[in-house]
């Protein structure tokens, strides 16, 4: 298999924004089916579930499931605990999990790790099926 990295450019704003939302709702979804896989839920429901939850097409919910599958695998093959993951950057969640920081260090970086981490919750994903 052969992975290119590419830049995206768009025409509009709106354009931008609807991959945004779409990368923000298939990052929530992964991170759901993770917890949700660890908690042994089968796969068939699962991949229902996040459709409906999160207004994705069951392609998205099942490489989401995929996704969250590989990396309970590799946390396991390696030996260390799946269920201690940290979604997002664990440099940055260390860095504020430290208390030596203040100010605009630590703002700056809590910005940082909100637009790394940028999910979508439960009740955000239940309000975009309703209106949908």
């Amino acid at each position: 298999m052969i992975t290119l990295q590419c830049l995206l450019e768009f025409q509009n704003k709106q354009d931008k924004e609807i991959v945004l939302d779409l990368m923000r709702r298939f990052s929530s979804a992964t991170r759901y089916a993770y917890k949700r896989l660890l908690e042994n839920e089968k796969r068939k429901d699962l991949k229902k579930h996040l459709s409906k939850l999160f207004n994705i097409n069951t392609r998205y919910s099942d490489d989401a499931i995929l996704l969250a599958q590989s990396m309970i695998s590799s946390y396991k093959e390696r030996g260390q605990n799946p269920k201690k993951i940290i979604f997002g950057s664990r440099k940055l969640f260390e860095q504020l999990s430290r208390n030596h920081l203040t100010g605009k260090r630590k703002e700056k970086l809590k910005a940082k790790w909100r637009e790394k981490g940028k999910a979508i919750s439960i009740q955000e994903a239940i309000n975009l099926n309703k209106e949908i």
